[in-house]
């Protein structure tokens, strides 16, 4: 791990410590507790250890349906904030192979008050009501500590800034900080994960619940029938660790999401699913609806990853026969001696009886007879072989001889 990572993350720990010993007095509370999970190795919260891969950038839309029902002494149930909707910017990049940095950015863009919800609670203190408006920012870091076809384990860690502005419920007024372990078993198409962590916030009232440090864990399944496609769930866990808080349904929370994907190129994602919670706590909506896109950055746009090249095979080195399996060629003219017929005078390859390993001696007889000593007569009719007795036979034996000097037609 480099001296800059090193630091990065002291100076997290040191702002978290910071956090704790924020005054209960902020004035702003984050509502909504879930929160994007980076890159493509994990879920819609649940994340999965980095693994090498392009930078992406994803747009997740959530709509949480009544994440704010509490009760009051009377034990009257008031829905202080009906719905939420939320828009979530992510961008994962990669700093290493198996580092990761990333970062996020929540808008809320649409929230409801009911007329009325004040009056369930007698002691409300200033503007609590929902609008619009930027959340805070997230931004962090990831690593793999062991990666294997089999198991995946790492951590992350990320800081909250306070940049909510708009409604008391888009953000917590104070740095936060989280840290986090995740784990993955991969067996055939089934993925397990895990994520075990810890997040620090200044203790607060929220009406009648208090608020403060948590403790988080995730667990996840993943089945990936096909290449382009991915189901999953995942179960997710908050309580807090303040003893007015810890294993108190109305500030922990307990729900369930799935999802499926669709990526029909490497590292893209179409993601649809939803979810509910299982507790009343702050935060824990009723039902929870979700949708998200995954792409990658250029150059990596509309890539698939290609297969694993083949090692290019080593070119073949020419068998060499053993010594005694080379033929013998005493004289050098290409003709083993088994079938040279002189093993010890070459042959001399004049196209005459090349086979034979043998120089052709008689070298006149087979170069024919020098144009010089050649005379070609013409044979007509007055000068018939002897052979020719009748009229028409002599009439059409009209030939040509060809004799070498002293012989005659």
């Amino acid at each position: 791990m480099s001296r800059a990572i090193r630091i990065a993350l002291s100076a997290s720990v040191s702002l978290a410590a910071l956090s704790l010993h924020t005054s209960a007095s902020a004035q702003t509370v984050r509502l909504d507790r879930f929160t994007p999970a980076p890159g493509n190795e994990g879920l819609f919260q649940v994340e999965g250890p980095p693994e090498p891969g392009p930078p992406v950038v994803s747009a997740v839309a959530e709509h949480a349906f009544a994440p704010l029902v509490l009760r009051n002494a009377a034990g009257e149930a008031a829905q202080v904030v009906p719905s939420q909707t939320v828009i979530h910017a992510v961008a994962d990049l990669r700093a290493a192979e198996f580092l990761r940095l990333f970062a996020s950015f929540p808008f809320t863009v649409a929230a409801s008050d009911p007329e009325g919800a004040a009056s369930a609670f007698a002691h409300e203190e200033g503007d609590r009501v929902a609008r619009a408006g930027l959340g805070d920012a997230v931004v962090g870091a990831r690593v793999a500590f062991v990666n294997t076809a089999v198991v995946d384990a790492g951590a992350s860690a990320s800081i909250t800034v306070p940049t909510a502005t708009g409604s008391y419920w888009n953000g917590s007024g104070s740095f936060t900080f989280e840290g986090r372990l995740t784990g993955a078993l991969h067996v055939g198409m089934v993925d397990l994960l895990l994520n075990l962590g810890a997040r620090s916030r200044p203790e607060q009232e929220i009406y009648n619940v208090t608020v403060g440090p948590e403790m988080t864990a995730g667990l996840a399944a993943r089945v990936t029938p096909v290449e382009w496609l991915e189901l999953g769930v995942e179960a997710l866990a908050d309580t807090g660790l303040l003893e007015a808080s810890v294993f108190q349904e109305a500030s922990s929370r307990i729900e369930m999401l799935a999802r499926a994907r669709v990526s029909p190129w490497e590292s893209w994602g179409f993601d649809v699913g939803g979810g509910f919670g299982l507790v009343d706590g702050y935060g824990t909506p009723a039902g929870r609806l979700l949708t998200s896109v995954t792409v990658p950055l250029p150059p990596y746009v509309g890539q698939r990853a290609a297969p694993p090249a083949s090692p290019t095979p080593a070119p073949a080195t020419p068998a060499v026969p053993p010594a005694d399996h080379i033929a013998s060629d005493r004289d050098g003219d290409h003709i083993p001696d088994k079938q040279d017929q002189c093993v010890d005078t070459p042959e001399d390859a004049d196209g005459v009886l090349d086979e034979d390993g043998c120089p052709d001696t008689d070298r006149g007889r087979f170069s024919g007879v020098e144009p010089g000593r050649l005379r070609a007569a013409g044979l007509g009719s007055t000068s018939q072989r002897a052979e020719e007795t009748t009229d028409p036979g002599r009439f059409a034996d009209r030939h040509v001889e060809v004799c070498h000097e002293g012989a005659a037609p």
